[in-house]
């Protein structure tokens, strides 16, 4: 520290020392002499060579005068000096006849004496006068430095006001987007709950990448990744020997980085992982988990969030099971107003049975709606319902028409079913915000004996 305040002074010093002689400035001593120099000069060429014995007040007041006020006491004295120096040496005044040598001293120094104390009374005045105005640029320059640091902080309090306000008005419009957000998992199946989590996790704690994890026997397996790039490290499955397995699955923890112990078991994983539990059943589904995040959204409330959306996905989760298990249990599914489509494979083999041993024929309808895998939820129901109504116009109520198909009848019957149930199914969806392409397909399950004599005759 001493050499770095040495080097850090040695700069400032140098010209501090060059401009300085014995604490006297050079200016100030090349000013006496060339004044000195210059008054002897004239006095020599000009004068009687007397040292202006017969002017008053004498010349080299000027001098002293001038460098005592200009420079101050110090100055002034060595002018005064100088000046008594430049009348006395080799021009000394002769000794009266008359006169002691006390008045002899007098004569010969008043002009030196005066000269030295007005270079002290006027060299203190100009001293004082330094040091007042040095002491003022002190308090000038403390006086700046505070008001900038008055103005940096007013401007550092500026910028925290306006993030706190942002922050509230965030607040504000965070609470909506959660409400918004929190509908989006409150679905009738699995898929949509799923699809849904995306938008509440973003809404909830931005991060820029998150995966959400399904218990799959003993093995976690990503189900839904969000921001993931091709060369991040993050592993696709966790089975029992893995700490993070055996941390969120066995021991059900909460696992945050900023714990020294969680950071362990999280590795390069991510920054917080959860287990996604039902608060009812106690049941765990899977395991949130979140890889990157910006630093200031990484706080308490955060990961109480984080908690929070973990026991609200696995209650969303648990809930959508369950509407599924009791959907597979009914014959009609009451929200699209069709027969449930797990009877298909069960109505297919009755029906292929009855055909088999009534010789009859039997062909399957299937309906085909252009786009339908990227309709929304709303929109799945509407169509559904559509295609139930449509099938009780044109085949009534007493035929079945199971959630994706129709089945029965022979392939001609099928072929005018079908164009029948097309335009039916098109006008129903003919209002605003309907897809209106709608295809079909036929598939011959089994044909009757006479079908080929029949159609040739015809």
């Amino acid at each position: 520290m001493a050499d770095k305040r040495n080097q850090s002074q040695g700069p400032a010093s140098r010209p501090k020392q060059l401009r300085h002689l014995f604490g006297l400035r050079i200016s100030a001593l090349l000013e006496i002499v060339f004044l000195l120099c210059a008054a002897l000069a004239a006095d020599t060429l000009l004068g009687q060579g007397d040292r202006f014995a017969g002017i008053a007040p004498h010349p080299f007041w000027i001098i002293v005068l001038l460098v005592a006020v200009q420079y101050g006491a110090k100055e002034g004295l060595v002018a005064a000096l100088a000046a008594s120096a430049a009348l006395l040496i080799g021009h000394s005044p002769e000794q009266g006849f008359s006169e002691d040598l006390y008045d002899w001293l007098l004569r010969a120094s008043r002009e030196p004496l005066l000269w030295v104390f007005a270079a002290l009374l006027l060299g203190e005045i100009r001293d004082a006068h330094r040091r007042e105005r040095d002491r003022l640029r002190e308090a000038l320059t403390e006086t700046r430095h505070q008001a900038d640091a008055i103005a940096l902080a007013y401007e550092r309090l500026s910028g925290i006001k306006d993030h706190l306000e942002s922050r509230v008005a965030g607040q504000v419009r965070t609470a909506q987007a959660i409400f918004a957000a929190s509908r989006s998992i409150d679905r009738e199946d699995t898929g949509q709950v799923l699809a849904g989590i995306q938008a509440l996790v973003s809404t909830v704690l931005n991060p820029s990448k998150f995966s959400l994890f399904l218990l799959q026997g003993n093995v976690l397996e990503a189900a839904l990744s969000q921001g993931w790039a091709e060369d991040d490290p993050f592993d696709r499955t966790f089975d029992q020997a893995s700490p993070l397995f055996q941390a969120v699955v066995s021991q059900r923890r909460d696992l945050v980085v900023t714990r020294p112990s969680d950071g362990v078991v999280l590795g390069s994983e991510g920054l917080m992982a959860g287990p996604l539990t039902c608060s009812e059943t106690g049941e765990l589904f899977g395991m949130l988990k979140i890889e990157a995040m910006e630093f200031l959204d990484l706080h308490p409330a955060s990961v109480q969030h984080f908690q929070m959306l973990c026991q609200w996905i696995g209650w969303a989760y648990s809930n959508a099971l369950r509407r599924e298990d009791r959907a597979a249990r009914h014959y009609v599914d009451e929200q699209h107003g069709l027969l449930a489509a797990t009877l298909f494979a069960f109505q297919r083999d009755i029906g292929d049975a009855a055909a088999r041993r009534l010789g009859h024929d039997l062909t399957v309808l299937l309906i085909i709606l252009d786009a339908a895998e990227k309709a929304g939820p709303a929109l799945q129901v509407a169509r559904a319902r559509a295609i139930a109504r449509a099938s009780e116009q044109i085949l009534g109520a007493e035929e079945p028409c199971l959630g994706w198909l129709r089945d029965g009848c022979d392939p001609a019957m099928a072929v005018q079913i079908a164009r029948r149930m097309i335009v039916a199914i098109a006008a129903e969806l003919a209002t605003p915000g309907f897809p209106h392409g709608v295809g079909h397909r036929l598939e011959p399950l089994h044909r009757a004996a006479g079908a080929t004599s029949r159609e040739a005759a015809e």
